[in-house]
């Protein structure tokens, strides 16, 4: 079973993060091409999720290596959902998004 943000480390707190984000701006038709606005700095991230700049480069990095994520131009592109929601623990059910719960996460196929 998921579990919210603060049970995890950076990585699994910021992996957390664009999950939740996602599916709110899915929910509100913002998603676009697999990516959603964040036009947020490195330092913001850090202060958002406890983590300092230099560690949030690093997270995404990884994020970015291990082909779940990029952040670029203001905007997050989610590479590969399944393998971002498992590296959160991330499970929608706990947003209580009404009227939506027949919401398909799933990025776009590319193509």
């Amino acid at each position: 079973m998921g579990q919210g943000i603060g049970g995890h480390d950076a990585l699994g707190r910021f992996a957390h993060l664009a999950c939740e984000l996602y599916a709110r701006m899915k929910v509100m038709g913002l998603v676009r091409d697999n990516s959603y606005p964040l036009p947020l700095t490195q330092v913001q991230l850090g202060e958002t999720i406890g983590a300092s700049v230099v560690h949030v480069n690093r997270i995404l990095k990884k994020l970015r290596a291990d082909s779940l994520l990029e952040h670029k131009e203001g905007r997050l592109v989610i590479m590969n959902w399944d393998g971002l929601c498992e590296a959160a623990d991330f499970d929608a059910g706990y947003l209580n998004l009404r009227d939506t719960l027949h919401l398909d996460l799933t990025p776009a196929a590319d193509g």
